[in-house]
């Protein structure tokens, strides 16, 4: 009886995931299809997200995910973002180097594409550098909210990214901050300051960092281990400003306690008192 039971509660488990994992397709299906007709309606930042939410909220399987970066990669043509456009036939090539797109697709796209196919294949065969980082950081500055980043990087490819790696002094995780390519290896940024509201002088840790593709650290300067250090100077009137406003807000909340204790004994008096008077009665 104990087998009937275990065996039939199996089959309602593979039911459930194999009705799991097809609702998921048509919740994928759906979100790319809303896509479609958010890009024929050319309401281009609509498509997006739903783009993006057909890929980070669905399991899809390769046919899926091309046909979605194929759509983004045409948006982004459309938006002139061609960097951006390459990361997306990129990813696709990834999938399949053997992809070709639609004859119909305009020519604009086709070329854009056939072009960037060129290069990833003679990639390929050409073993990519290690990307070199060179820049000068700042040990010192006055608070703000955040600090430009000016860095040289070499043998850079279109399928890395650059970021700032930074937390405060102390604290266990990192934030990311991105750095864009300006002209040639130039690349710049800004480090963002962890504390809005500081009383008192702090430390920034940080570190530049450059991943692959698959999201994997190839290069970076110094690293998590050993961040360089940047002192943020808060200014005394800054302080001054915020702990008055701080003490401030103190005082109003314990006036304001003050009185709504008041007003609750006088509260329990009225009752005392409109109690005894019933009695007497």
């Amino acid at each position: 009886m104990l087998i009937l039971l275990l065996g039939g509660r199996m089959r309602i488990l593979k039911m459930m995931m194999i009705l799991m994992i097809f609702s998921s397709l048509l919740l994928g299906n759906r979100f790319y299809k809303r896509a479609l007709t958010n890009y024929s309606m050319v309401q281009m930042e609509q498509a997006l997200k739903n783009l993006d939410d057909a890929i980070n909220r669905v399991d899809n399987d390769k046919e899926t995910l091309t046909q979605i970066y194929a759509l983004k990669a045409k948006i982004f043509i459309g938006l002139a973002q061609s960097d951006k456009a390459k990361k997306q036939f990129v990813k696709i090539l990834f999938l399949n180097n053997l992809y070709e797109m639609d004859d119909g697709e305009s020519p604009k796209v086709l070329n854009f594409f056939k072009s960037v196919k060129q290069e990833f294949l003679e990639s390929l065969t050409v073993k990519l550098e290690t990307p070199e980082i060179n820049f000068k950081p700042t040990k010192e500055i006055k608070y703000k909210k955040k600090h430009p980043i000016h860095v040289l990087i070499s043998n850079m490819s279109g399928a890395r990214d650059a970021k700032i790696y930074y937390r405060q002094l102390g604290h266990l995780n990192y934030s990311k901050a991105d750095l864009s390519q300006t002209v040639g290896d130039n690349f710049e940024g800004y480090l963002p300051i962890p504390i809005e509201f500081p009383t008192q002088d702090f430390v920034v840790e940080y570190y530049i960092g450059i991943t692959d593709f698959s999201g994997n650290m190839i290069a970076s300067s110094p690293n998590a281990e050993e961040p360089l250090d940047l002192f943020v100077n808060v200014p005394k009137s800054m302080i001054q400003k915020r702990v008055g406003s701080q003490k401030a807000a103190t005082c109003s909340y314990e006036n304001t306690q003050t009185k709504n204790n008041i007003a609750l004994i006088f509260f329990l008096f009225s009752i005392i008192f409109f109690i005894r008077k019933r009695k007497k009665i």
